[in-house]
């Protein structure tokens, strides 16, 4: 409900600095990093558009559960508290809302 969740944690958590998701992503329409390109994950600035909430919140506890095969590692594995504790307090549920809402920003989300 927060609504400045997404613009002030999310360039953090998607960042390089943080779960590194640009390095293997598309951020609108460029690639950010030099992933394997059999690795190169779609477009973040398109999530909300492309995924339903619930889908995107299971989809980042365990990637190969919903996807075999994937390249995209367990993020925030059930249960767990987040890997990155330095954000939000290593709330695995507010990091995944600012994840969220950053990239439902979509293309005025910042970079």
């Amino acid at each position: 409900d927060d609504p400045t969740l997404g613009t002030v944690h999310g360039p953090q958590l998607a960042g390089f600095q943080g779960y590194a998701c640009a390095s293997c992503h598309v951020w609108n329409g460029k690639l950010l990093g030099s992933p394997d390109p059999v690795a190169t994950g779609p477009d973040l600035t398109r999530t909300a558009g492309r995924l339903r909430r619930d889908w995107f919140d299971r989809y980042l506890e365990s990637p190969m559960r919903l996807h075999p095969g994937t390249p995209m590692p367990d993020v925030f594995p059930h249960g767990k508290p987040a890997p990155l504790r330095t954000v939000l307090d290593g709330d695995p549920a507010r990091q995944k809302d600012a994840l969220w809402a950053y990239f439902a920003k979509g293309k005025d989300a910042p970079s």
